[in-house]
């Protein structure tokens, strides 16, 4: 176990370690649908600060296996400091309940949650740790399991079409995690993950993308995706719209036509571009 946190920054990084078949086995099998892995990607591409939202599907207590067949954005707890909202995140109270009756309602089990990190590399901090303890004590079930995961996204962490994605779960010691100055860390654990690759694209997801863009015209805090997210060998730049565009395409059903895929993509493209737009007309009122 790692050390108390006493007196550490709760924003350190802890490199998550591997399981291992002969002494540390994963405790159960994780999948995860491609549709839902590209909306929480989606969603982390979108703001300069972080993101969060709850993982839904299904635990197969027999089998050892929890499906996620779904992710659920949720309002991030405003009023701290902007610098320190790029490097954390906390549920809205009222939002994490909403979602939680909404997960209930469709007949899914909460299974993890997920968030972005866009100014951190894609691992967990000691705070992330403290929330997945924290989870993972909540959500506990009657024979001692704790299928409850955590996804973290770093979407401009490289210079790769596709985000960083991690996937991990605490080996902890018992007891609540109450805070980062009176526990003993547990050790953050790299989950294996199968990716299960959908056929379609819902029209209920493109939906929910969608709103998710509409939602974060106006955030204060919003990526302006016509920056730069990166350089290439050859010394060009790749937007951060291109590169949310390249990592969507990576996780587009496999059964989809390269024109099916290029229309949604340019629906989400001229999304962004308009945002933009918006924003610096804004922008400029005010200095008016």
């Amino acid at each position: 176990m790692l050390n108390a946190a006493r007196g550490l920054d709760p924003f350190t990084i802890i490199n998550c370690e591997p399981f291992t078949s002969n002494r540390t086995p994963q405790p159960f099998q994780i999948k995860i649908d491609s549709n839902t892995l590209m909306f929480m990607d989606v969603h982390c591409h979108l703001a300069k600060t972080e993101v969060i939202g709850y993982l839904a599907g299904r635990w197969d207590f027999n089998e050892k296996v929890l499906h996620v067949t779904q992710a659920f954005p949720c309002r991030a707890l405003e009023g701290i400091d902007t610098l320190e909202r790029e490097k954390t995140v906390e549920m809205d109270p009222d939002s994490e309940m909403a979602i939680r009756n909404i997960i209930t309602d469709q007949g899914l089990s909460v299974l993890g949650w997920y968030h972005s990190h866009p100014v951190f590399k894609c691992e967990p901090s000691i705070r992330d740790i403290l929330n997945q303890q924290n989870y993972q004590t909540l959500f506990r079930d009657s024979s001692d399991n704790e299928p409850f995961v955590g996804f973290i996204i770093a979407p401009y962490e490289n210079s790769e079409k596709a985000s960083q994605v991690r996937c991990f779960w605490v080996s902890q010691p018992r007891g609540e995690a109450r805070d980062e100055a009176t526990f003993q860390h547990g050790t953050p654990m790299l989950v294996d993950y199968e990716l299960v690759r959908a056929n379609t694209l819902p029209m209920q997801m493109i939906e929910n993308v969608r709103l998710l863009l509409e939602y974060y015209e106006n955030f204060t805090q919003r990526q302006i995706m016509s920056q730069t997210a990166y350089k290439q060998k050859n010394k060009s730049t790749v937007s951060k719209r291109n590169k949310l565009l390249s990592s969507m395409r990576s996780n587009m059903p496999s059964s989809m036509t390269a024109i099916q895929i290029d229309a949604i993509l340019e629906f989400v493209s001229s999304s962004l571009q308009e945002a933009d737009h918006l924003h610096e007309l804004v922008i400029n009122a005010r200095r008016c």
